[in-house]
């Protein structure tokens, strides 16, 4: 179940979403955060994830 949730995770963050990112001088658990938008963020990695080619085939063809 938790790879299940973990590629879910990984999936929902390649298809683009808004996540909070702990602010670099934050040391603490609940310090400061940053809101990213990973929409336009090209993340490279290694592994076997089902349906990324279609997530990159849908991307390249949206206008920015």
């Amino acid at each position: 179940m938790f790879c299940v949730l973990l590629v879910q995770g990984m999936l929902k963050l390649l298809e683009g979403t808004i996540v909070n990112v702990p602010e670099r001088s934050s040391r603490k658990l609940r310090g400061d955060s940053v809101a990213v938008d990973t929409t336009n963020i090209l993340f490279v990695a290694s592994g076997a994830f089902n349906g990324m080619d279609r997530i990159i085939s849908r991307r390249k063809h949206q206008k920015v």
